[in-house]
Order: structure tokens, then C-alpha cells, then sequence
């Protein structure tokens, strides 16, 4: 049996996929708990897709312009709810 179509796909193009599945979406504070702000996480996500197979995996490692995106600073920085006490 042969590889599945999706394994025939350009590194660039999927690197693009994986870059559109992870972008961050503006999320307010207030409006998600914090478990749902993890499950929504772009770092998240990308842990789940490096999980899928080792070519993929190999693929979000070394996409510099990938984990560039993911981290959001602010969201890292800010306090959330049920820590201010």
C-alpha cells in the first residue's frame, strides 16, 4: 500500500498549514477558563500536530518562523483570574 496523499505534500506547504492550524487567536481575559485557554493554546496545538508522525515532528522543530508566532508574550505576562487572590 502506498503513502497516504498527504505525505506526498511540499514541506512548504504543509509548514503553511501548520502556520494557518496555529495562528493565535485574540482570546480576552475573562471570557475562556484557564483550562480552555490551554486546549486553545497555538503551543498546544503544535504539540499535538509534532505528535501526529517523527516527519512532521521534524518539520514544526525547525520551523523558526512557526515557534516565532506561537508564543504570545502578552498572554504569558498577564495574570489570570484565578490567580489574583
Amino acid at each position: 500500500m502506498g503513502s497516504p496523499p498527504i505525505a506526498k505534500l511540499d514541506c512548504d506547504v504543509l509548514g503553511r498549514i501548520f502556520a494557518i492550524n496555529t495562528a493565535k487567536e485574540k482570546l480576552t481575559r475573562g471570557e475562556y477558563d484557564y483550562d480552555d485557554l490551554l486546549r486553545r493554546s497555538p503551543l498546544t496545538t503544535a504539540r499535538h500536530t509534532s505528535q501526529v508522525c517523527a516527519s512532521w515532528r521534524q518539520l514544526i522543530i525547525g520551523s523558526t518562523s512557526l515557534w516565532g508566532s506561537i508564543f504570545d508574550l502578552e498572554f504569558l505576562n498577564q495574570k489570570l483570574g484565578y490567580m489574583e487572590k
